[in-house]
């Protein structure tokens, strides 16, 4: 069982279907300070749960270097509890910066490409939103494998564009990344 621990809701992103879009204005927003990050999750772990997925909007007061702080500390108090698994999921970044993440502790990445099809992969992502860039995304996932990061899990949106193709896709980028 993975526990979801937001960091932040802000997002510098437009995509249509989500309600962290830049452009939606009503959604309340936050960013959850190092120190109470620290207290839930060590909430999380006294709960028992040891398999704990960081996520985060495309939020630019929260870069791979903040973030990676975020998974050492989560790193610190997951091996005092005996150990687990640490993931984010969050923007697509460079590899330097997934390298980072890896040094700080980091066992798995989560990345939602939400479709496999550009063309509708660019309907649902406005320019000039970072995240609307299709190869960037579709190659996070090497990049993280390429500096260090030891297991990926890319993950899909159902009702963006054709299922039966995506999931075609999908499977075809498991065996790719395998």
């Amino acid at each position: 069982l993975v526990i979801p621990q937001y960091l932040t809701s802000y997002c510098q992103n437009e995509c249509v279907y989500c309600a962290y879009r830049v452009s939606n204005s009503g959604t309340p927003r936050r960013r959850l300070a190092l120190s109470e990050f620290e207290r839930e999750f060590r909430m999380i772990l006294d709960w028992g749960y040891r398999q704990v997925e960081l996520v985060l909007a495309d939020d630019p007061a929260f870069p791979a270097e903040r973030v990676a702080s975020y998974v050492r500390l989560a790193r610190h108090w997951m091996d005092r509890a005996g150990g687990g698994k640490i993931a984010v999921n969050g923007p697509a970044y460079q590899g330097a910066q997934y390298h980072l993440l890896a040094e700080a502790g980091l066992d798995w990445l989560a990345l939602w490409q939400e479709t496999y099809q550009e063309d509708q992969f660019l309907k649902w992502h406005q320019v000039p939103s970072p995240k609307a860039h299709f190869r960037f995304r579709l190659d996070a996932l090497d990049r993280a494998l390429r500096a260090g990061i030891p297991q990926v899990a890319p993950g899909l949106l159902f009702g963006l564009a054709d299922w039966r193709l995506d999931v075609l896709r999908l499977m075809q980028h498991c065996r790719y990344l395998q």
